[in-house]
């Protein structure tokens, strides 16, 4: 080792629906951040795609949604692919999160009922981890 440290810590905003995929034996989620700041009087806004894996690609396609302000933190990795018309590498940057904290209420999808969709609206704990109100003592 190096001595280097890959660690990102940020927060932002979800810019648009969490998507969920298989990737192999796992699961794989999708969560494209969008980080606004100010400088001199405007708003910059910086977009960069999350990556969660199994379980927490779960708990965060079930509880995310656009709007939703989350808290990251994970590894910061550089994904390349080559353009099959032009020959051309890509390359952009992602972050591979290790923990997700939800800044925002949470909503939990319930499977849709035959009449039509439905949700359930549930807090975030005092540390913004997901709070089952089935489960929370309130003493």
């Amino acid at each position: 080792m190096n001595g280097e440290m890959n660690q990102v810590i940020i927060t932002g905003v979800v810019s648009k629906p969490v998507e969920k995929r298989q990737a192999g034996n796992s699961v794989v989620a999708k969560i494209p951040l969008v980080v606004e700041k100010e400088y001199k009087g405007r708003k910059i806004k910086c977009f960069i795609d999350v990556k969660c894996w199994a379980g927490l690609a779960d708990a965060m396609y079930e509880t995310l949604e656009e709007g939703s302000r989350i808290l990251v933190s994970g590894e910061l990795e550089q994904e390349s692919w080559q353009d099959k018309a032009t020959n051309k590498w890509n390359y952009k940057h992602v972050i591979n999160a290790k923990h997700v904290t939800s800044l925002s209420p949470i909503v939990v999808r319930e499977p849709e009922p035959a009449g039509g969709a439905a949700a359930v609206a549930v807090d975030a704990g005092p540390d913004g981890g997901y709070v089952d109100p089935a489960t929370d003592i309130p003493f």
